[in-house]
């Protein structure tokens, strides 16, 4: 994994390389307007409701109150 440093936004998640070291995780980059994103969603959903890896959101070119409305809406996982 290259280096990397993400800040955190507001309350949310916040990382580098060395904090992921060692665990099994799936960095998932989202957008409030990807009809991807809301077609997979529910999937993310069940992973964290079965605790089979632990799931990080990384917010790509969408302002942050919509991502965070829209992740207020469906569940965060």
């Amino acid at each position: 994994m290259p280096e990397f440093s993400l800040a955190r936004e507001g309350t949310h998640f916040s990382a580098c390389r060395r904090d992921l070291r060692g665990d099994v995780s799936l960095v998932n980059v989202f957008a409030s307007w990807c009809a991807a994103c809301r077609e997979e969603h529910p999937l993310l959903m069940r992973m964290k409701e079965q605790g089979l890896a632990p799931v990080h959101g990384l917010n790509y070119k969408d302002k942050p109150d919509d991502a965070a409305r829209w992740l207020d809406t469906v569940g965060d996982p």
